[in-house]
């Protein structure tokens, strides 16, 4: 085998083809009413074409009631904003950042996002 550095298949295996689903990243926002900061909201940082694959399917106990939980790598073109304290919007699902968004390959093309779905 000759000296050159390897990869993972699936860092290779990347085009920009795959990214076919259109995300929202979304951060927190706070709220200020007359009265000064009354909360937050969620607010759009960027709508962005990404490759979203389901990594995990589980049942947790929340409430006293088991609850489904799917876990998902999501991939977009390299970003350097996207931090753990936010969510991601897909179609009608909530996807919670679990982890810091990695950049795979070390060559800033893709940011790898992993995320959990939320009921809200």
């Amino acid at each position: 085998m000759s000296g050159a550095a390897s990869f993972p298949a699936p860092i290779l295996e990347m085009q920009v083809g795959n990214f076919y689903e259109q995300i929202v990243i979304e951060q927190r926002a706070s709220v200020t009413g007359s009265r000064g900061p009354t909360g937050s909201t969620w607010s759009t940082l960027a709508t962005v074409w990404a490759q979203v694959k389901p990594m995990s399917a589980r049942e947790a106990a929340r409430s006293g009631q088991q609850e489904p939980v799917t876990e998902y790598t999501v991939t977009t073109h390299y970003r350097s904003d996207v931090t753990a304290a936010m969510r991601i919007t897909w179609g009608s699902r909530t996807l919670q950042i679990i982890a810091p968004p990695t950049n795979p390959d070390m060559r800033q093309r893709f940011t790898e996002i992993r995320c959990r779905e939320t009921a809200d």
